[in-house]
């Protein structure tokens, strides 16, 4: 605090309203239940958006591409030509990344449901569950985000 005439003015600090604390304060003190149920619509949509994009991408088709460019990558005179063999190695490598690529948010939205599961099966609304509901809210968030830029 410093002195400017007859009042004491204090730094850094800014007065709190009693309203202005409260959200603050139920947000951390929010029920697992209210989470639970968020992310399992999150999920629930997630899967729809990711099965849209991964019939989209036509993972079958993307598989047997790999399989015939990997095939054709191994034939004896595949170098022959530098330039082409470059060009199906880049193709098989971009290939591969969009199957990746879509296989991950699988694994994510997998991740995610036995998250929860582990949550069903705690007794209490602990800092365990607050941490698994956390971490899986994040896992989503991002895989919303990397499905949109996908879109």
């Amino acid at each position: 605090t410093a002195r400017v005439g007859r009042r004491h003015v204090r730094y850094l600090e800014k007065p709190r309203c009693q309203h202005q604390q409260e959200p603050m304060q139920q947000q951390q003190q929010q029920p697992s239940s209210v989470a639970i149920s968020e992310l399992r619509r999150l999920i629930g949509s997630l899967e729809v958006r990711v099965e849209q994009n991964q019939k989209q991408l036509n993972i079958p088709f993307l598989r047997a591409e790999c399989d015939r460019l990997e095939a054709e990558s191994s034939s004896e005179n595949f170098w022959d030509n530098a330039e082409q063999a470059q060009a199906q190695m880049s193709q098989l490598s971009a290939l591969r990344n969009s199957m990746s690529r879509a296989e991950s948010w699988d694994t994510v939205l997998g991740d995610a449901k036995a998250a929860l599961e582990l949550v069903a099966e705690e007794p209490e609304d602990g800092e365990e569950v607050r941490e698994l509901l956390s971490e899986a809210r994040e896992s989503l968030d991002h895989l919303g985000t990397e499905i949109g830029e996908f879109e």
